[in-house]
């Protein structure tokens, strides 16, 4: 049985929480990947960028890895890995 094909919207700049519940909603699964990016231009906690990218066509129950602003690097980041059990567990990363 096949899925009807579902094309991945654009959900950057949209908050995190909003997106989630969209994409789950459309019958895409949140990927293994997600996680807290630093952003200069993002807002805290809105969408940086997803993976696939806006407009792929996926099957239903497809993964869609979303990247969430953790707001501007105040300092090295590169050497400083915040504990983010709050984002998905994974260390932050530069976008």
């Amino acid at each position: 049985m096949h899925c009807r094909p579902l094309s991945c919207r654009d959900f950057t700049g949209v908050d995190y929480i909003t997106a989630i519940n969209d994409l789950q909603l459309l019958g895409f699964q949140i990927g293994p990947a997600s996680a807290l990016v630093y952003s200069d231009t993002v807002p805290l906690y809105d969408v940086v960028s997803t993976n696939p990218v806006a407009g792929t066509t996926l099957e239903a129950g497809s993964s869609v890895d979303i990247f969430v602003s953790a707001g501007p690097c105040e300092s090295d980041c590169d050497d400083v890995p915040l504990s983010i059990e709050r984002s998905w567990g994974r260390p932050l990363r530069r976008r």
